[in-house]
């Protein structure tokens, strides 16, 4: 049986996160309570710390990591916390409740670094006995149910004098409660074994009661949806159990499971979005992930984690705070003896640059929907919702609080005391997110696929790769970015600089020097571009001049200066706006100085003079080409070739009047992500793409675009990372990097068939990230070093050598070294090239002065040899050794093996007739 059936979550994986991605070197000791030691908010996640009895309460900031110790920490109480609760609605409010029968009510400040210095905003007091559970209403603003006893006090925290008890009838302390996802039911289950349901608003509180699970050890309630709960308890034979509910008839058990034999109570926790439901035990050091759906099976089962460590505790972290790009779907908060570990579930994906909408439908926003008046009179409302994608989701992070927090002389009131209420919301204005609109493809026949061949020979068929001596390399490199939108390489290198992205926001891109290596400055030097970044490249023929394009569709041209920076700065030289969406990519002109051309999924190319900050040529899509991921000039730099994310490739000659689109093919196997490169002078464009069933592949199309040109592809395998493309033109070899990966892919491509031979591969010790290919004049050729590129680690930059096993290294190979571009001198100018210039690059030789040629060595003379080393023996057959070895012996003896008859005449033939 499919354990998911047809969900979309039936792959979902937990994943612990390593050692310095939680918050570690924390001494907890959880205190006898009902409550789960651990909440998490949009803003904040709290948790306890200290001895069980310190009333001291640890809050950090969502998405901290690394070592925090028990410094930073709040003195809620003076004694054990019992248990406590963030706002749904307001993010820095916080409640806590404590054995010395108080609940306090706290505003979070921005500085976590101030937690000891402030007061509570209120206190609530005269309980009868130890508060032990807040759960907030989901719908009402400010309305909360603290449950001490046998009773559970309702109170409106903008009306401390307002209070409401609710009694269960016939019940011992309440050990778990919770309100259904609509505000108007309570479900709690107490020390006697029973489930409870009750109802606010009416005159007898109590709805429904019966005997959920026959021991009275601790036991938790939790709402499926708005009829259907799940009570986790122990058994008769103390056993962990399962079991599931329908609130509107409470006479018999929809679900039972047994979970187990361990003492630890089961905690559940349910996401009504993806109706995955997760069970965690105390003590224990395993997830189980569920997924409740209708029908006859109510819950099946999916799989189970083995955490890092036990558990002491444990929360589900608001929708809002996942990272949607990585496809989590839902995020637990695992709190124990000395870290809080994030443990993200996870959805397989082969690809995490994009929102999946299919993934995450509309959830709880923070927007006040409801007051507790309202609610209280009879009012009922559903709880506004937000997309999930990151551009277009709505959400407050800080809300305002009317009064400011009280000194610590006038700290603790009575409730009476207030007078302004202690939450007050604030209006949340709606972005209209931009809508793009996307032509659809047109239609084309169906090319013939036609395999790579293999080729037979190759002078490159076995390079190596070796990276250089550690003193070359850049170490220490953090916070770096590994998940930039679009198909950029994400890093790229000129002779003197490299460029790579930072996590840090605002669309940092560090600028190091290369000829400073060793251990990096913990804080880089960064451009600051204030928005995510897309692509960035330098510019071929000023190596201080960089291109980053960003997500809201504008390229800023940073200007470094000669001896690099020294701070981080934010002032652009230029910024170029002409697109109405993102910039999915930029390319440089191979030839002319200060020619930028760039491309967006608003489907527009356009190319600019950088030099004046003009537009000078856009390219309009007729409605074919839609949203473009990549392009790419020819070498003569005549034309421009771009693939959408269908797959189409199109190239244009950009300087013709009208500008022509030319159709030149489509992928084989549809497209979700490509790169594309010229290739063999400009006669065949090489797209190396992700089709439609996730396997990475290169296909090989003739740039004439001719109808019945055979496609040249092949799926390479099923990774995750699209292969990013590197060609040498003076050797045809094509690099394929792949990030995450471990090996570098190497090609040798040839315009006759077979068009593609297979090279060996370069693997490296660790995953990288990425690859950025110099120029051919740095390569050492005494060497026989026929590429360099730069490597980008986790952590580190380092210089790899590509060279050809040879015997006569002390001859220049000119087989291996043809003539090669001039680097760094542009042919012309903007203006030239604009004005139909097309002067091509002069091409200079790599041989060094005091080499020969290796066509020029003299040719080796066969010397005949002095002493032979084949011996005839070693080949004889074993009846010429039987005829050696008679031979032998007749000689020793003396025999004569002449017989008589042998001088005997014979007979005449014609005799034989009479």
């Amino acid at each position: 049986m499919n354990r998911f059936k047809t969900s979309k979550y039936r792959n979902s994986v937990a994943k612990c996160p390593k050692k310095e991605n939680s918050i570690t070197d924390l001494s907890v000791e959880t205190p006898q309570s009902f409550g789960n030691h651990v909440k998490s908010a949009l803003k904040y996640t709290a948790c306890n710390i200290g001895t069980a009895g310190s009333g001291k309460l640890a809050v950090f900031n969502t998405g901290d990591t690394g070592r925090k110790g028990n410094s930073q920490f709040l003195p809620a109480h003076g004694a054990s916390l019992t248990d406590f609760e963030f706002s749904p609605f307001y993010h820095d409010k916080l409640l806590t409740a404590s054995d010395d029968c108080t609940v306090k009510l706290w505003s979070v400040p921005d500085n976590l670094d101030s937690l000891k210095d402030i007061s509570p905003v209120e206190v609530i007091k005269d309980f009868e006995r130890r508060p032990e559970l807040i759960v907030h209403n989901p719908i009402a603003e400010s309305l909360t149910a603290i449950a001490s006893g046998t009773s559970i006090y309702l109170h409106n925290l903008n009306k401390v004098e307002f209070r409401q008890e609710l009694d269960v009838a016939g019940s011992d302390l309440i050990q778990s409660t919770a309100w259904s996802h609509d505000g108007k039911m309570l479900a709690c289950t107490t020390k006697s074994k029973k489930l409870t349901l009750l109802d606010p608003r009416s005159t007898d509180h109590v709805v429904g009661q019966l005997s959920a699970h026959d021991n009275h050890k601790d036991s938790r309630v939790v709402w499926l949806s708005s009829s259907k709960l799940l009570t986790t308890g122990f058994g008769r034979s103390r056993a962990q159990e399962l079991k599931g509910w329908d609130a509107r008839n409470l006479k018999s058990c929809l679900y039972m499971k047994e979970m187990g034999t361990s003492t630890g109570v089961l905690m559940p926790f349910f996401d009504p979005d993806t109706n995955m439901l997760f069970i965690a035990g105390k003590g224990d050091s395993s997830l189980t992930i569920m997924e409740c759906v209708d029908g006859d099976d109510f819950i099946t089962e999916a799989s189970s984690a083995l955490l890092t460590d036990q558990t002491k505790g444990m929360c589900l972290a608001p929708k809002l705070s996942l990272d949607v790009i990585q496809c989590e779907v839902d995020r637990l908060y695992q709190l124990c003896k000395t870290q809080l570990v994030p443990v993200m579930v996870q959805v397989p994906r082969r690809v995490y640059r994009e929102f999946q909408p299919g993934l995450f439908p509309y959830t709880a926003s923070d927007e006040v929907v409801l007051s507790t008046d309202d609610w209280l009179g009879g009012k009922d409302a559903l709880r506004a919702t937000t997309s999930m994608d990151p551009s277009k989701r709505t959400t407050s992070i800080k809300k305002k609080v009317e009064e400011a927090a009280p000194t610590k002389e006038t700290a603790v009131k009575p409730p009476v005391a207030a007078t302004k209420p202690a939450m007050k919301p604030t209006p949340t204005r709606k972005p209209q997110p931009v809508e793009v609109a996307v032509a659809p493809a047109k239609e084309e026949r169906q090319r013939s696929v036609k395999k790579f061949q293999v080729g037979k020979t190759s002078k490159f068929r076995h390079l190596l790769g070796q990276v250089f001596h550690p003193s070359t390399h850049l170490t220490n490199i953090q916070r770096l970015s590994t998940t930039l939108m679009g198909s950029g390489n994400g890093f790229d290198v000129n002779e003197k600089r490299a460029a790579i992205p930072l996590t840090t926001a605002g669309g940092h891109v560090a600028i190091l020097e290369l000829s400073k290596t060793g251990r990096q400055p913990s804080s880089l030097t960064t451009v600051e571009n204030q928005a995510p970044v897309i692509d960035f490249s330098w510019n071929p023929f000023n190596n201080q001049q960089l291109a980053v394009a960003l997500d809201t569709g504008v390229i800023k041209i940073w200007q470094v200066p000669s001896t690099g920076l020294t701070s981080s700065t934010s002032n652009h030289q230029l910024a170029l706006e002409g697109h109405y969406s993102r910039v999915s990519c930029l390319a440089w002109h191979p030839l002319a100085s200060d020619v930028l051309a760039t491309a967006g999924f608003d489907s527009r190319v356009i190319v600019w003079d950088v030099s004046t900050g003009e537009q000078k040529i856009t390219i309009e899509d007729d409605g074919q080409q839609g949203e473009i991921v990549d392009m790419a000039w020819s070498s003569d730099g005549k034309a421009v070739a771009c693939i959408n994310r269908e797959g189409s490739v199109v190239k244009y000659n950009i300087r013709t009047k009208p500008t022509k689109q030319i159709k030149v093919g489509n992928t084989p196997g549809g497209c979700k992500n490509a790169r594309l490169l010229w290739t063999l002078d400009d006669k065949f464009i090489v797209t190396s793409y992700i089709n439609k069933n996730g396997a990475r592949c290169l296909a090989m199309l003739h740039a004439s675009g001719r109808e019945n040109d055979d496609i040249e592809a092949t799926e390479i395998d099923d990774a995750v990372a699209l292969l990013m493309p590197h060609y040498d033109a003076d050797s045809n070899v094509l690099f394929l990097a792949g990030k995450g990966d471990h090996s570098l892919l190497s090609f040798e491509l040839a315009a006759a068939e077979p068009h593609v031979t297979y090279l060996t591969s370069y693997r490296a010790d660790q995953a990288y990230q990425a690859f950025s290919f110099q120029h051919k004049s740095v390569c050492d050729v005494r060497k026989v070093e026929f590429a360099r590129a730069w490597k980008l680690g986790k952590t580190s930059i380092e210089p790899v050598s590509f060279t050809v096993p040879r015997v006569k290294m002390e001859y220049f190979q000119d087989d291996l070294f043809p003539k090669t571009k001039k680097n760094g001198q542009a042919t012309m100018t903007a203006a030239q090239w604009l004005d139909g210039s097309d002067k091509q690059m002069d091409r200079i030789s790599l041989r060094p002065g005091d080499m020969k040629a290796l066509s020029e060595a003299p040719k080796e003379v066969t010397k005949e040899r002095k002493y032979d080393s084949y011996n005839a023996n070693t080949y004889k057959t074993d009846e010429e050794r039987r005829e050696e070895l008679v031979s032998a012996m007749s000689s020793k003896l003396n025999l004569d093996k002449k017989l008589e008859q042998d001088d005997m005449e014979g007979v005449d033939e014609d005799e034989w007739s009479d």
